[in-house]
């Protein structure tokens, strides 16, 4: 059954183009109206078509776009019922009723202008993720020139399977790239960070969807994808920070890389998307050059370059409005681009988890380099005995070796903790974070450290940077609540007790707390 529904993925993708080809010839821009989100220009031709098959057909597509399913696969059907129904458009029912029966039980959530679909323990999301995507669309809105009038819908999938199967990429293709969001038929689908063992950016991921819906909705559906993606992960993190932050200490090591075995991706390597590169590695080095080709692109030309790029590119033909906005054509200007890149100055940082999505547990050695290992298990020989002093010998010459590594920093810190130099486990926790800042566990750390500490501003900050990588740790929400507690925040520590018993129903302490508070 399931090799039919991934059969099914496989052409779903073409049939727009198939049936717009033989059914709608005169309006070959229907598909880019629907990808742009323009409905009431879809609306407005879908009254001229004059076949009954072909009009229920465009408005099964319409409200599919508008992420009605009950009404596409309604529509469909009474498409297929009609004389000259096209025999591709029954595989269509069949992919609309698969989405419309993983989609029946979602909740949703509201905001000015996002409507949120989760079910099960996703539904704890919904607050983080609301708040979000309304500063990621106020502070990408600033940058870009964009504000979109309508609720765009949000939708979290609670599994790989489930994400696969709405959003047409195989299991394998989310295996091999770690894909775990896309923007597609007009809006953000992402897999919920439950489905992988450390979570990921999922806030992030969530904006950097949102910036390729703005980019859709500017350049009419036309911009080519190394731009596209370029411009969303210059972007991603604007929602919480207030300069763009598009280079992880692991992306300028892979520059660093290529640099030295002249080893960088073309644009045209990288369509007609990312995910069909040979590996997360080309990925991550695709990602760390496009969104670094913004900076130099903002820099070299102007801070305005993009927004107006992205309106040409709408009106013109794709070299032409490179030549209007930029004087040169993108050959041109990617031949510009990489001498810089060949040239650029790059610090590395030696032992730095690269920031790959784990569906499957990893175990620490996995984040280990082979010349450390002797001494890291050594150190935790010395760490279970209690012989810290010699423990931090090792740990310390294994930090000489990968100074970036977060495992041998968190062996550290937490070893400092133990003989109480609480200062020092702190230097040690915001190296690792500093360095890794899409892996989780140090967040953590140093927010129960602050906990502790009574720091409860500081830990209150640093647990949602936590809850941004992994929402589905009970202890982060258990001390928010009691941070926000001793802050008087009554309505905060609610909202946070309340997800802590969701996540950990035979938590006794928190039910009496919550009940308190009820009273």
């Amino acid at each position: 059954m399931l090799k039919n529904i991934f059969r099914l993925i496989i052409i779903i993708m073409s049939l727009s183009v198939i049936t717009f080809a033989s059914v709608i010839k005169e309006t070959e821009d229907f598909y880019q109206l629907l990808e742009a989100g323009r409905f009431d220009e879809v609306k407005a031709k879908i009254e001229k078509v004059e076949k009954p098959a072909e009009k229920h057909f465009w408005l099964s597509r319409l409200h599919f776009y508008m992420a009605d399913y009950r009404s596409a696969f309604s529509e469909i059907s009474e498409a297929l019922d009609c004389e000259n129904a096209e025999p591709l458009w029954e595989q269509i029912r069949n992919y609309y009723y698969f989405v419309y029966n993983i989609t029946e039980d979602f909740h949703e959530y509201k905001s000015t202008h996002f409507v949120l679909r989760v079910k099960g323990l996703d539904v704890i999301l919904n607050s983080y993720a609301l708040n979000a995507l309304e500063k990621a669309y106020e502070e990408i809105g600033k940058d870009l020139n964009c504000f979109p009038e309508n609720r765009i819908i949000v939708e979290v999938y609670p599994n790989k399977k489930e994400f696969s199967l709405a959003s047409t990429l195989s299991e394998e293709i989310l295996d091999k790239t770690g894909t775990v969001g896309i923007c597609k038929f007009n809006r953000l689908m992402i897999i919920s960070p439950q489905a992988l063992p450390l979570g990921y950016s999922w806030l992030d991921t969530l904006a950097h969807e949102y910036v390729h819906f703005v980019v859709n909705n500017l350049s009419g559906t036309k911009c080519p994808l190394w731009l596209h993606e370029g411009i969303a992960r210059y972007h991603e993190k604007r929602w919480s920070s207030k300069e763009p932050v598009f280079l992880t200490p692991a992306g300028k090591n892979k520059l660093k890389e290529a640099q030295e075995k002249n080893s960088f991706i073309s644009f045209s390597r990288m369509s007609p998307s990312l995910v069909y590169l040979d590996s997360q590695d080309d990925i991550m080095l695709a990602f760390a050059q496009v969104s670094n080709c913004i900076a130099y692109m903002k820099k070299e030309y102007n801070p305005d370059i993009v927004s107006k790029l992205l309106k040409n590119l709408d009106i013109y033909e794709e070299k032409t409005a490179f030549k209007e906005t930029l004087g040169v054509s993108w050959k041109n200007f990617e031949k510009k681009y990489i001498k810089y890149l060949k040239n650029m100055k790059i610090n590395e940082s030696p032992g730095v988890i690269i920031n790959e999505v784990f569906f499957e547990k990893k175990s620490e050695d996995e984040f280990i380099g082979t010349d450390l290992k002797g001494y890291i298990r050594l150190g935790d020989k010395m760490r279970q005995i209690a012989r810290f002093d010699a423990a931090l010998i090792n740990y310390n010459k294994a930090l000489k070796i990968e100074p970036a590594n977060p495992v041998v920093l968190l062996k550290i810190a937490r070893t400092l903790i133990k003989m109480e130099k609480t200062e020092d486990a702190e230097i040690n926790l915001k190296t690792a974070i500093e360095e890794n800042p899409n892996y989780v566990t140090p967040y953590q750390v140093l927010g129960e450290l602050y906990f502790k500490n009574g720091d409860y501003d500081k830990s209150i900050d640093i647990y949602q940077k936590a809850v941004a990588i992994n929402p589905f740790h009970p202890q982060s929400h258990r001390d928010l609540a009691r941070c926000y507690l001793n802050k008087k925040d009554i309505l905060n520590a609610f909202e946070e007790l309340k997800i802590t018993l969701m996540l950990d129903p035979d938590d006794l302490e928190t039910k009496v707390m919550l009940e308190r508070l009820k009273l």
